[in-house]
């Protein structure tokens, strides 16, 4: 689903800048977070693509041999699709969980490919997580029960990913609020870690989310969008 910017409504041209926008395990491109964060960013000038997941929403791909590895070829294939479609442009990534964790994986590859990464509630390492199951499923898996987790299972150590906002929320009850830490000890600079105090792991409280929506957009347009000649 393509969020198109006012400015290209009006021209008619490309969606650059554009922000792709990941959502979480057990969710999909019609998470109301994620439909209102493409929805803010496109209002501010910044063009917005959602889509599913393996699994996930209307995507009944087959799966691939591992969960993180289905889930990080989805995101490759997203964005070699994007360069086909509209050629080369400044492109960013939003992530929200497990949909953060692999916008850092696909983004610590190539990070010459992307221009801006925001994570919120992204684990770094997935091990304890997902490996073990302590995250809630619903009666219908996503996911096969018998399919691997793949790896990689932890975000690289990846001095050359810059321009990364990394925000988690401390009464975050899935994902500790230290795997945000870890995160950004990993990334390089200019890079911005923000804990809010209030926030937990969907960030439900709508004062805690329009001030991350409000972050979130001010971020993508200071390292998407090109600076105005004076």
């Amino acid at each position: 689903m393509l969020h198109l910017s006012p400015q290209a409504l009006k021209e008619g041209a490309s969606p650059f800048p554009l922000v792709v926008c990941c959502h979480g395990m057990l969710s999909s491109m019609q998470s109301a977070k994620l439909v209102a964060v493409a929805e803010r960013l496109a209002h501010q000038g910044l063009s917005a693509l959602r889509f599913d997941f393996t699994g996930c929403g209307r995507n009944e791909s087959a799966f691939g041999e591992s969960l993180v590895g289905s889930r990080v070829e989805d995101l490759e294939e997203v964005l070699d699709w994007v360069e086909k479609e509209w050629g080369a442009g400044p492109v960013g990534l939003f992530g929200s969980s497990l949909g953060g964790f692999v916008s850092l994986v696909v983004a610590s590859r190539d990070p010459h490919r992307v221009g801006a990464v925001v994570t919120w509630a992204a684990p770094c390492s997935l091990w304890g997580l997902l490996a073990h199951k302590t995250l809630p499923r619903p009666s219908t898996p996503t996911w096969p029960s018998s399919l691997a987790l793949g790896e990689p299972a932890t975000v690289p150590e990846s001095p050359g990913l810059t321009r990364v906002l990394v925000a988690h929320g401390i009464q975050d009850e899935l994902v500790p609020w230290s795997h945000a830490v870890d995160i950004y000890g990993r990334l390089g600079e200019p890079k911005r870690l923000w804990l809010l105090e209030e926030g937990d792991h969907r960030f439900l409280d709508e004062a805690v989310r329009k001030k991350l929506l409000a972050a979130t957009v001010e971020w993508f347009q200071e390292y998407l969008q090109p600076p105005e000649l004076g």
